[in-house]
């Protein structure tokens, strides 16, 4: 099974059953149970800033603004990830040192997510963030609560 981490900070963002819904649904999708189109889109990762490259990456989601047309590519038989745009993204790194290796989740960018990737110190942010929360779950989980798991 896949291991996933919702970062504190999204987990109070979110409230816990969301956080928990993201766990399970992108653990899922990480092991194939979700296909292109079914929630997750396109995903890549993050070319900038620099600080954030190989780091952290970023995976489109379906929102209302998209539904019909994602529904209607399905229909067509698109399955290509990279049809499968939105303006709702979903920020997330992967560690190494961790038992596990988990996935984190660290912020959703919703609305104009490609209007907010342009904030460079935002984005810097985030990988000070995913840093910090993945040193943080190896040393206090789980004794300390907050993270919202799935996968484990």
């Amino acid at each position: 099974m896949t291991a996933v981490v919702v970062s504190r900070r999204l987990t109070l963002i979110t409230g816990p059953d969301e956080a928990k819904s993201w766990a399970d649904e992108f653990s899922l999708w990480k092991q194939g149970g979700i296909g292109p189109g079914d929630t997750f889109g396109k995903t890549s990762p993050f070319v900038a800033p620099p600080d954030i490259t190989g780091l952290l990456s970023k995976v489109h989601l379906e929102n209302p603004n998209v539904s019909v047309r994602w529904n209607r590519m399905l229909d067509e038989g698109i399955e290509d990830p990279q049809a499968f745009t939105s303006d709702k993204i979903l920020v997330f790194g992967k560690t190494w040192d961790v038992p596990r290796a988990p996935y984190f989740l660290l912020a959703l960018l919703d609305p104009d997510a490609h209007e907010q990737m342009k904030d460079r110190p935002m984005l810097s942010e985030l990988g000070i963030h995913f840093n910090s929360e993945a040193r943080a779950f190896s040393q206090d989980f789980p004794t300390i609560s907050g993270w919202i798991t799935s996968g484990f």
